[in-house]
């Protein structure tokens, strides 16, 4: 296994959840509206493209002679969850997020789709050890040019 060191940032957010494994300090957390008529399965299917072909979604951390590292591991599964529910209880949900994450022990990622009666909406969070506003950027743009149909494209949006 091939592991890489941590760098300074890194290192200290590393550190800082080691003393505090609640904090949600370093989790990014975005909200995504979109309108019922955009495909679900063609949005989840682009992120999962996405995220198979960037390693960085599959990094764990861990201490290695006394040294935190970080390494790919593909064997991560990234999870993907579907729910359906009324705004009211959407709006309850996403009063919970952010939520921490585990660094050294699950995805550092993860995806809720969720369907209420007036819109799609798919919540997105990412540990800020893996990812910071330039990527998540990038990564948008990314996806919206898979949802449309691009190989490479630069989407700037995801049509519905």
């Amino acid at each position: 296994m091939k592991t890489y060191p941590l760098n300074e940032t890194q290192l200290g957010m590393f550190l800082e959840w080691s003393g505090d494994h609640a904090s949600t300090q370093y989790v990014i957390d975005y909200e995504y509206v979109f309108p019922l008529s955009v495909d679900e399965m063609r949005l989840e299917k682009a992120i999962r493209a996405f995220v198979d072909a960037n390693p960085v979604h599959r990094t764990r951390f861990l201490d290695q002679d006394g040294e935190v590292c970080q390494y790919v591991d593909p064997s991560i599964e990234i999870p993907y969850e579907h729910r359906k529910m009324s705004d009211e209880e959407y709006r309850q949900l996403v009063a919970t997020f952010p939520r921490p994450f585990d660094l050294v022990s699950e995805p550092l990622c993860r995806f809720t789709f969720v369907t209420t009666p007036t819109a799609f909406h798919l919540l997105f969070e990412i540990s800020h050890l893996i990812a910071d506003g330039t990527s998540i950027s990038a990564a948008l743009k990314a996806v919206s040019a898979l949802y449309n149909g691009e190989e490479r494209g630069q989407g700037s949006e995801v049509k519905g």
